[in-house]
């Protein structure tokens, strides 16, 4: 009996074996994919864009009645409008054999920031086929390019990342009206950053190219050409439905408004002023207009913790006067480039390394010195030194720390309490949880009641608060006298030049002021004075074109400023500006996209 069950076990799994032997060549046989799929975008004289598709598509062993392209037509574009791109589909045709008749329908779309698609479906319901098949879809779309200052650009998903089956090879090209003057190209899932295979670029026309794009990975592609070529470029906004029917304009939620607004308002201004008293403990700091004027700042202060005191916040100019203060002391050299270097639509200049970091930089300036003059920025001969247009893509991050320390260093010298950021960040997080509650109200009343009019002032709380963050770091005692001191200082570079007080200073120690003059936002006030003064030769740590002047000297010192200040201020800008900046992706922003699918 175990021998005849035995021989039957071995019987089901030879059984076994050779159906999965045969089944396996089925599966891949009737496994689909895309085998190339070729895009032609053509940029028109008017503005308008001319798609040509074509899609060599293998529905291997599978019947199908052919495929289906979605088109997205309507996105997302802020709280109030969508931006649209209207289709004229053209012509379909196909490869001999391929069924080819198409119909259009509007579907909504399921994906993050797309409102509604146009699906185009093209084949025989009542034909299947299988194996190879051509398509080729021609359509017009308007509304599909971005204007800039500088250029114009077309930024747009040549293949949306909803196709269900793997793509073999991608090509896409783009003809535009004009000479184009920078690409970018980007392939893979949505966000991705990863480059394309090839990116070619020959007078008006660009060439891209992908392989072994998995499902769900696309490929965007963004030309940018001159102005000019084509009618000034706007998008298509089709403004949304509206709750206006909640805002019922009656004199009873008018005076209901009215009363809230009152109320808000008296609770904001009360918590400002509880706020207000504290924010600097002792009263010998509470009034200033009697301060007696500083002809120097205070001793062992820098021009950035000078305007931490002042402003409560660390600004980008703090660290641009950082950098000067820096120079002045002889930590590095700051040199006008030569006539014809330009950085965008400025200057440019360079940051020569004159001596190593020491113990007399505290750790902020280190922080800062360290991020100028990394190891891996060494030039020829030993001389360091970095171009300051070089600094814009990573910058931000490091004024980030400097700013950390910066604030670490007010507390640990109980300047503050607590950190200012810190506390200004709590006040933030408070409003904006204020905002959503307030939001969250306002949309019920919306909905829900006729009343949408009386909620809208307490939309005020959360934003009110956010605003008034920076007046919440409180100083101690400490941190209100040397505020004091660093306010008559600042009096004095004010007034200095206009009363004669200028002329108490040598030369040579007033223009070391100008750090602490530039976050007062003084510059032009330092500059007048110097000349009152009598100006030096032309500074050591500072390079600049003969022939020397004061006022070139303080115009280029104010370009430079607003120059550095730039890469500070912000980071790279995010997905919705051009597309060549570094949070360019595949289907990260612009139009176009979708995917598609058998039937």
């Amino acid at each position: 009996m175990q021998s005849l069950q035995r021989a039957l076990a071995a019987v089901v799994v030879a059984a076994g074996l050779a159906l999965a032997v045969l089944a396996a060549p089925a599966r891949a046989q009737t496994s689909e994919q895309i085998l190339d799929y070729t895009v032609d975008l053509r940029i028109e004289a008017a503005g308008t864009l001319l798609v040509a598709e074509r899609i060599t598509y293998d529905f291997g062993a599978a019947e199908r009645h052919g495929i289906f392209r979605d088109l997205p037509v309507r996105f997302r574009y802020d709280d109030r409008s969508d931006r649209v791109y209207p289709v004229q589909v053209l012509a379909v045709s196909g490869s001999p054999g391929t069924p080819v008749q198409y119909m259009l329908e509007d579907v909504d779309s399921t994906v993050k920031g797309v409102e509604s698609a146009l699906r185009i479906r093209i084949g025989d319901p009542d034909q299947t086929i299988t194996g190879e098949h051509d398509y080729r879809i021609v359509y017009r779309i308007e509304g599909t390019l971005n204007g800039f200052a500088d250029h114009d650009e077309l930024y747009w998903n040549a293949i949306g990342p909803q196709w269900e089956v793997p793509i073999g090879q991608a090509s896409v090209t783009v003809s535009a009206p004009a000479p184009i003057s920078q690409v970018a190209c980007y392939a893979g899932p949505v966000g991705s950053t990863r480059s394309c295979a090839s990116s070619k670029q020959d007078g008006a026309t660009a060439s891209f190219a992908a392989t072994g794009l998995d499902p769900y990975e696309g490929v965007t592609v963004v030309v940018g050409f001159p102005t000019g070529a084509v009618p000034a470029p706007r998008p298509i906004l089709d403004e949304r439905w509206s709750l206006a029917r909640a805002f019922s304009v009656t004199p009873g939620t008018l005076a209901m408004a009215g009363g809230v607004l009152v109320a808000v308002l008296l609770v904001l201004g009360w918590l400002f002023e509880i706020t207000g008293r504290n924010r600097r403990p002792g009263d010998a700091s509470a009034s200033l207009a009697g301060d007696v004027v500083k002809f120097a700042p205070p001793e062992g202060i820098r021009p950035a913790q000078a305007g931490l005191l002042m402003d409560e916040v660390v600004k980008p100019v703090a660290i641009t006067a950082t950098v000067v203060d820096l120079a002045v002391r002889g930590y590095l050299r700051i040199e006008e480039a030569p006539a014809g270097k330009v950085w965008g639509a400025k200057p440019d200049w360079r940051l020569v390394k004159l001596k190593a970091a020491d113990n007399d930089l505290l750790d902020y300036e280190r922080v800062l010195f360290d991020g100028l003059f990394p190891s891996r920025r060494r030039r020829a001969k030993d001389v360091e030194a970095v171009w300051l247009s070089d600094l814009h893509k990573q910058f931000h991050h490091r004024f980030e720390l400097v700013r950390s320390w910066l604030c670490q260093d007010a507390v640990q010298r109980r300047w503050f309490i607590e950190r200012p950021d810190k506390v200004q960040e709590r006040w933030v997080a408070r409003g904006r949880a204020v905002t959503v509650g307030g939001a969250a109200l306002t949309v019920l009343a919306f909905w829900l009641t006729h009343y949408g009019l009386v909620v809208i002032p307490v939309l005020l709380v959360g934003p009110v608060l956010m605003a008034g963050a920076r007046r919440m770091p409180r100083r101690t005692p400490v941190g209100a006298e040397l505020f004091r001191r660093v306010q008559g200082f600042r009096a004095y570079l004010q007034t200095a030049g206009v009363d004669g007080a200028g002329s108490a200073q040598a030369p040579a120690q007033f223009s070391s002021y100008l750090p602490y003059a530039m976050v007062f936002g003084l510059t032009e006030q330092w500059t007048r004075t110097l000349v009152l003064v009598g100006a030096p030769p032309q500074t050591p740590w500072y390079w600049s074109h003969p022939p020397y002047s004061p006022a070139r000297f303080s115009f280029h010192i104010g370009l430079f400023s607003s120059s550095a200040e730039s890469l500070t201020a912000s980071p790279p800008a995010v997905s919705g500006s051009s597309g060549f900046s570094s949070s360019g992706g595949s289907s990260g922003g612009g139009g176009g996209g979708g995917g598609g699918g058998s039937w």
